[in-house]
């Protein structure tokens, strides 16, 4: 594995170089299949676990015992964090949706790393810290926002363009990305028909914005939900 691709991964890439290597040394890379588990629900948390290639599903069970999607993750994605750092269970199951590679680190080393190294504690409450105001601004977004708004907002959070026309390629298809919206796929058609008319075309897996300063001044610029790993 490429030293240079674990040194990119969210929190790791606040780390000093020997405090990397420490972890690389402590963790375990691992290629794991297409519908391979990676956390269950309600299970003991016993992992921190970085997607390094690949994509994978998160999930919930509702009260009538079925599945409903919460989003899909991919290259940077973390399993089990919070989990592991208060010693609690699961609160989402993670299922592989195609071959991937990953980066694991046990439970127990993982929070004696956590106790031995000052600058992965401050990594850690860093990363912690954005993900919350991240989480703070997609509620909000889901509660203020129309869904073509919401729908433009996301799409402006996959690219990192800051004028003129993109292409965006979408990393799953639209019924995933309905759920990752919490829309139904009707919502999502709906939504991206209004879209049309500021200049977005959609293309097979692809997503075409002619003019991403019409598309911020529809859904308001700072609405734009980014994607971990752009943070």
């Amino acid at each position: 594995m490429d030293f240079n691709k674990l040194a990119r991964l969210p929190i790791l890439n606040r780390l000093p170089q020997d405090v990397l290597e420490i972890v690389f040394r402590t963790g375990e890379v691992k290629q794991v299949k297409a519908g391979d588990i990676l956390s269950r629900e309600g299970a003991q948390a016993c992992h921190v676990i970085w997607i390094l290639s690949g994509r994978a599903k998160t999930s919930v069970e509702n009260i009538n015992g079925e599945e409903t999607v919460i989003d899909i993750i991919s290259q940077g994605a973390k399993v089990g964090l919070a989990e592991v750092c208060e010693e609690g269970a699961y609160c989402l199951s993670v299922q592989v949706l195609e071959d991937s590679v990953i980066f694991q680190l046990p439970k127990a080393e993982f929070l004696s790393l956590l106790e031995e190294q000052f600058d992965l504690q401050m990594a850690v409450f860093a990363n912690i810290s954005v993900e919350m105001r991240g989480a703070v601004r997609e509620i909000n977004d889901l509660k203020l926002k129309n869904t073509s708004r919401r729908l433009g907002a996301y799409l402006l959070g996959m690219t990192s363009a800051e004028e003129g026309e993109v292409v965006i390629d979408l990393p799953f298809g639209k019924r995933l990305l309905a759920a990752r919206l919490a829309m139904k796929p009707e919502s999502l058609s709906r939504a991206l028909a209004k879209l049309k008319k500021t200049g977005v075309e959609t293309m097979r897996n692809q997503v075409k914005i002619m003019d991403i300063e019409v598309l911020k001044n529809y859904c308001g610029e700072d609405d734009w939900l980014f994607e971990e790993g752009m943070v």
